[in-house]
């Protein structure tokens, strides 16, 4: 009996996406919506993968902005798919929330951005308050007090 050829290319398909996923070859999305971090928001707050990893971008981006480039690198080394992430992150016009933030300056100027993100992915504000907590709690377990504490201030 001849092994049907539409068959073999799908199981070799699979194999080769198992294989790399074993490998830690995955597209960048499906890296971070899969991420550990996503997953404990997604979980924690009932929002999607999707929406977790682009809230956890967005503020993962407003600290990139606020911190030196060493400091925010700090942080980077401890959360896997922070490029992904902060891929997915909402490109916004400029809101409301945004232009407001923008005239106070410095982190609250970008605290507007994200809010403004946030509303783009159908996130209420105060889910911003909701995020901070679980995200700065992660980071705190995989890189220590210093490393949560250099990111919570970003946010201030």
């Amino acid at each position: 009996m001849r092994p049907d050829l539409g068959m073999t290319k799908a199981i070799a398909m699979v194999a080769g996406f198992l294989i790399a996923v074993c490998l830690g070859a995955m597209p960048a999305g499906a890296k971070a919506q899969g991420s550990e971090l996503v997953q404990m928001l997604s979980k924690s707050l009932g929002v999607t993968p999707e929406q977790a990893s682009a809230g956890a971008g967005a503020l993962f981006e407003l600290a990139k902005k606020q911190l030196k480039p060493e400091d925010f690198a700090k942080i980077a080394k401890v959360v896997p798919g922070m490029d992904s992430m902060l891929a997915s992150t909402p490109k916004t016009g400029g809101g409301l929330a945004s232009s407001l933030g923008s005239m106070m300056g410095g982190s609250a100027g970008g605290m507007g951005t994200v809010l403004d993100q946030f509303k783009s992915l159908g996130l209420s504000s105060d889910m911003v308050g909701r995020f901070t907590p679980v995200i700065g709690q992660y980071v705190e377990s995989k890189g220590g007090k210093d490393v949560a504490s250099l990111l919570t201030s970003a946010w201030k």
